[in-house]
């Protein structure tokens, strides 16, 4: 079952999906409409621990939701990743030099949002 795991605003329209320790590196860039879009997971449980199995951003206002085609691959070294709008993250950390004040999504085995 899906549970909510809290909301991304994409004002720009480019949703960078990445491991959050390679920013940089290989993220997959997803072209959407600009809007407010709800982060949902699917729970595992592996022995004492909660695992993310499934992950996907959802339209805010989207009523049901079928599933899509795939839209590539992310690796993910350290067991977190991170999502944000693009385009704010590069203005924020290139153009600024300050560390970015993009919210950001870390699905560790845990599940927890963070600032």
């Amino acid at each position: 079952m899906w549970s909510r795991l809290g909301t991304l605003d994409i004002r720009s329209g480019r949703l960078s999906i990445s491991d959050s320790s390679f920013f940089f590196d290989f993220p997959l860039i997803v072209d959407l409409p600009p809007g407010e879009y709800v982060i949902e997971a699917v729970r595992a449980r592996e022995g004492e621990h909660d695992l993310i199995e499934r992950l996907r951003v959802v339209d805010r206002v989207a009523g049901d939701v079928a599933r899509g085609e795939p839209l590539g691959f992310v690796t993910v070294q350290f067991a977190q990743l991170g999502l944000c709008d693009r385009t704010r993250a590069e203005f924020e950390l290139l153009r600024r030099g300050q560390r970015c004040g993009v919210e950001l999504v870390f699905v560790e085995p845990d599940a927890r949002m963070r600032p």
